[in-house]
């Protein structure tokens, strides 16, 4: 997603972390399943998975995007044949309005950042030539 914008900058840089762990969730109540039959059921139910870390009877879930990671944070929990598995946010505290504004600061950071690279790759394929 981000392979045409390098961070240039510790805002940037602390912008792609905030968004990789607002895709990462805690989940429990896994120990009967196999890694394989949870990225299938989570991906199923939510979006997209890009990796699923189990450690024994709980482990950690990454999304592909913050919305398949916010569908499940706000379905809370998912039933898998007849088993329960609990989805939460991985700090296990709730989202202050710092960290919201935070976020969506972020994505405006990040927006504005492609918008700069894509007005200079157009100006450098145009070069620079003026309407009259």
């Amino acid at each position: 997603r981000y392979a045409n914008v390098a961070p240039t900058s510790s805002s940037q840089l602390s912008c792609l972390v905030e968004e990789t762990m607002a895709r990462r969730l805690h989940i429990a109540g896994i120990s009967a399943f196999s890694k394989a039959e949870l990225q299938r059921e989570l991906s199923r139910a939510f979006g997209r998975v890009r990796t699923v870390e189990p450690k024994g009877s709980f482990g950690f879930v990454e999304f592909e995007d913050v919305r398949s990671a916010d569908n499940a944070t706000h379905a809370k929990h998912l039933n898998v044949n007849g088993r329960r598995i609990s989805i939460s946010v991985r700090s296990r505290t709730t989202v202050s309005n710092k960290q919201l504004q935070l976020r969506q600061a972020c994505t405006l950071n990040n927006l504005i950042a492609r918008l700069i690279i894509h007005c200079h790759t157009t100006m450098r394929l145009v070069g620079h030539q003026r309407a009259y």
